[in-house]
């Protein structure tokens, strides 16, 4: 038996339908939904933008092009089923969740502040721009931030050990108390930047630019200098750093640099 639906009630259901779209939207934005349970929730284009979701399980929800401007996930609950892709988290507070698993694809993040966060091994090269956040105490061990866009960001306290920032952008930076153990800086750009108090201790920095920047007791023991430009970058309290590092067939550029005691002679060295 064939059932056919009269006009009128398809017409019905399409404007509730629509209805239920708009009230979604309009009692969405601002809401508080702190301890709430979205497990599995259809959330596609939602306006969650100055929502409070502190504690909030978003377990297997979809917030595909959902609008999270300003929102507060602090302590949410993410896996790896959560759809972020073209989600806008700009502006968001993410304090203390558990990211490792989220797939960050086409995700908007600038001015997001990420505090005791962890995102240890997760790979936000497909997410390009950080600019303007903040990261404090947030563990990025072996993440992957390829060719990122971390211009104007702050990081305090942060562990990098490991992580991949090649040919990233960190120009202007404020990076202080922060580990770059092992890491690959390599062609990533930290020209003005400010560093203090910062490890980067067998770091990959070959082709970095470091020019302009401005720095006090960071370690560069063992650092790859390789073909980086520290033309006018003040180091004269930088620990680690050797005449070695300085020399060779592919040596740093120097040019009013200022360097430790004992390195003062190669300063002027490459200037024209």
């Amino acid at each position: 038996m064939i059932l056919v639906v009269p006009l009128y009630i398809t017409l019905i259901y399409s404007v509730l339908t629509s209805a239920a779209q708009i009230w979604l939207e309009l009692y969405l934005f601002s809401a508080d939904l702190t301890i709430a349970s979205l497990d599995g929730a259809d959330l596609r284009n939602a306006d969650l933008s100055h929502a409070t979701l502190s504690q909030t399980d978003l377990s297997n929800a979809d917030l595909r092009e959902a609008n999270l401007n300003s929102a507060n996930l602090f302590y949410a609950k993410f896996n790896a089923a959560t759809k972020l892709r073209g989600a806008d988290l700009s502006s968001t507070s993410l304090g203390g969740p558990d990211l490792r698993d989220v797939k960050f694809e086409d995700t908007r993040l600038n001015r997001a502040t990420f505090s005791s966060a962890d995102l240890s091994g997760v790979d936000l090269s497909q997410n390009n721009d950080f600019g303007g956040s903040t990261f404090t105490q947030t563990n990025l061990n072996n993440a992957n931030l390829t060719g990122a866009s971390l211009s104007n960001t702050a990081f305090s306290d942060v562990n990098l050990v490991k992580a991949n920032l090649s040919e990233a952008s960190l120009y202007d930076a404020l990076v202080h108390g922060s580990n770059f153990e092992n890491a690959n800086l390599s062609m990533a750009n930290l020209r003005y930047s400010t560093l203090v108090y910062n490890n980067f201790s067998n770091a990959n920095l070959s082709g970095t630019d470091l020019s302009h920047s401005r720095g006090s007791f960071n370690d560069f023991s063992n650092a790859n200098l390789n073909g980086s430009d520290l033309s006018f970058a003040d180091l004269r309290f930088a620990k680690g750093i050797t005449e070695q590092q300085l020399s060779g067939a592919n040596p740093p550029t120097l040019c009013q640099t200022t360097l430790p005691a004992g390195l003062q002679n190669l300063e002027n060295r490459d200037c024209k």
